[in-house]
C-alpha cells in the first residue's frame, strides 16, 4: 500500500469518525496531510491545505467533500498524480502554482518541475 492509499484511508476514517467535531476532523486531517509529506516545507503545506479547505469552518458535508481532495493533492506532491482525476478548479490550481513557485528554493528541483508543469498543462499561469 502506498502513501496516497494509507492517507486516503486515514482521511476516510477521520471525515467518518462521529467522535470528532469539524474542527476537530479539519485539524487531524491537517496534521495527518502535513505528515504524510513529511520533508516538504510545514508553511508550504499548511497554504496548500488552505487551499483546498477555505479558511471558513467547513459543514460536515463541505469537509467531505474538500477531504476527497487531499488524497490527490498528495499524490501531486508525490510527482503520483493521475491527470484522468483532476478534483481542482483553475483558480485552485492557480494557487497551487502560486504557493509552489512561493517555496521553489526550498522545494527539489523534480518536484518543482512536476507541479509546474501540471499547472501550466492547465493553463492556470
Amino acid at each position: 500500500m502506498d502513501t496516497g492509499d494509507r492517507f486516503y484511508k486515514r482521511v476516510q476514517s477521520t471525515v467518518h469518525s462521529s467522535a470528532l467535531s469539524v474542527e476537530e476532523k479539519k485539524a487531524r486531517l491537517k496534521k495527518d496531510f502535513v505528515y504524510s509529506l513529511k520533508g516538504l516545507p510545514v508553511g508550504m503545506l499548511d497554504e496548500l491545505f488552505e487551499v483546498v479547505f477555505l479558511s471558513h469552518p467547513p459543514t460536515d458535508e463541505e469537509l467531505l467533500q474538500y477531504a476527497e481532495v487531499l488524497p490527490d493533492l498528495t499524490e501531486l506532491l508525490l510527482e503520483s498524480f493521475d491527470d484522468r482525476r483532476d478534483p481542482f478548479s483553475s483558480e485552485q490550481w492557480r494557487q497551487l502554482g502560486e504557493i509552489v513557485a512561493d517555496f521553489g528554493s526550498e522545494l527539489d528541483e523534480s518536484l518543482l518541475t512536476y507541479v509546474m508543469s501540471k499547472v501550466v498543462e492547465r493553463g492556470a499561469l
